[in-house]
């Protein structure tokens, strides 16, 4: 769907004592084609809106033009945007159009791969390409917000297993369980939907090297080359 977003709040206009709140979700929004227009969490012209603990994947649109957010933000004023991972594969990260709307935004993570996507953010004009260039455009804001790959478990599943993502957020005192129920952590809970406890060990496979797939005629003699990552730091004696 070239339109398709996770969540689309048009001119919801709240109050101060009665915000809308958007927590403890996850999404992933995808297209083929380059001039998708798809966003993960997209509000227009919204007042007085929470937006906490949310997982976003997005893909879709092109690396050469602003048609895809995992987070957009057109109009709208006095949103708070922190605790959530957002992550684009082709296009912007955030595409912030007018950022007055936004009165706190921090404790969030950015994420793509700077390898195949040569956008990053988009703040009213200017074009950051990495997070410190974006904290440039406010220094009011995401003063505590990272850059890391979150290592969905997959498109669909955004579960994590990243420590990156683990007691780097900020408590939010109405929000006590994340999106399966397990207890938020009282002092440092979790960036984005899942709070989780990062395993000891723990390796994953990353990429298979070889046998390639449109290889055939294998030996049962034959290696199997993968590359794997550790997710976090860890020694081996």
């Amino acid at each position: 769907n070239s339109y398709g977003n996770g969540i689309y709040l048009f001119s919801s206009d709240c109050t101060t004592t009665n915000r809308a709140k958007v927590f403890n979700n996850m999404m992933s929004v995808s297209s083929l084609s380059n001039s998708a227009y798809n966003k993960g969490l997209y509000f227009s012209g919204c007042d007085h809106v929470d937006v906490y603990y949310n997982s976003v994947n997005q893909n879709g649109g092109s690396s050469t033009t602003n048609s895809g957010a995992a987070l957009y933000v057109s109009g709208g004023g006095l949103l708070k945007i922190s605790n959530n991972t957002f992550a684009s594969e082709k296009s912007n990260v955030i595409y912030i159009s007018t950022p007055s709307a936004i009165t706190a935004m921090d404790y969030n993570n950015y994420y793509t791969d700077t390898l195949t996507n040569s956008k990053f953010a988009y703040w009213s004009g200017a074009n950051p390409t990495n997070l410190a260039q974006l904290k440039q455009q406010d220094v009011t804001k995401n003063i505590n917000s990272i850059y890391s790959n979150p290592w969905y478990l997959s498109f669909a599943d955004l579960h994590v297993n990243s420590i990156d993502l683990n007691g780097t957020a900020t408590p939010v005192t109405w929000i006590t369980t994340d999106i399966d129920g397990d207890t938020r952590h009282a002092t440092t809970p979790d960036i984005g939907a899942d709070e989780f406890t990062p395993s000891a060990i723990d390796l994953g496979v990353v990429e298979l090297v070889y046998p390639t797939e449109d290889q055939c005629g294998y030996l049962s003699a034959d290696s199997i080359t993968v590359k794997i990552i550790a997710y976090i730091a860890i020694f081996f004696h």
